[in-house]
């Protein structure tokens, strides 16, 4: 009877040893894995952050081969004062207007009694009442980080025309500022500006048209 209890108990403790070490091998083997997960999804996170950001939207053709005045910017309407600043990637050709030009509007080109106060390019010229003249006859005031076009290296074309350059568009009152950050890709960065006098209505559209470009906006804030 005694060695009968014995053999008992004996092969209860066996079974008890085996569990426990059946027990300690599965958490061992979770355990295990749990590194491997995380670094799967580090490299998951490293692949993204390789990926190029897409753009919000694009205007002008890819091979930009459209005529002038034919492909668009999405509008943006305002009320009263505001600041706006949006991003753009340009791939343009190398005279100096080659990338886009900010036009500041009535409200949508087909609206009804649709005109424009002005219209600005980066390398400070623009129109509207005659040659860098707002609607209202006032003189469009222009400033750059430059001295002349004609004696910078690389050429403001050659910059321009692959490039992001950054636009604020800024109202208080009568005035609307467009500033231009011009920034190569060649490591090249100016800036520009136009100053726009006019007797401009509470509401105001601006948009942008690419000029022998095509253009990715990138961000709008």
């Amino acid at each position: 009877m005694r060695k009968k209890l014995a053999l008992v108990l004996a092969a209860t403790l066996a079974l008890s040893v085996f569990a426990v070490g059946c027990g300690s091998n599965d958490s061992d083997k979770e355990d295990s894995t749990t590194p491997k997960q995380e670094q799967s999804s580090d490299k998951e996170d490293d692949k993204n952050d390789d990926k190029p950001a897409e753009p919000l939207y694009t205007f002008g053709k890819e091979d930009k081969s459209q005529g002038w005045w034919t492909e668009f910017s999405e509008y943006y309407k305002e009320t009263g004062d505001f600041k706006k600043t949006i991003t753009v990637q340009v791939d343009g050709g190398t005279a100096n207007y080659q990338s886009f030009v900010v036009a500041m509007a009535s409200g949508e080109r087909d609206s009804e009694g649709y005109f424009e106060y002005a219209v600005v390019r980066p390398d400070t010229w623009g129109w509207g009442g005659g040659d860098n003249f707002s609607k209202a006859g006032n003189a469009i005031e222009y400033t750059k980080n430059f001295d002349s076009f004609d004696t910078i290296t690389p050429t403001f074309g050659e910059t321009a025309a692959d490039s992001t350059i950054t636009v604020t568009v800024e109202r208080v009152g009568g005035v609307v500022t467009v500033s231009f950050v011009v920034a190569g890709n060649n490591g090249t960065t100016y800036e520009t500006s136009a100053k726009v006098t006019d007797n401009f209505a509470d509401d105001l559209t601006f948009f942008f048209c690419a000029d022998g470009s095509y253009c990715k906006v990138m961000e709008v804030k």
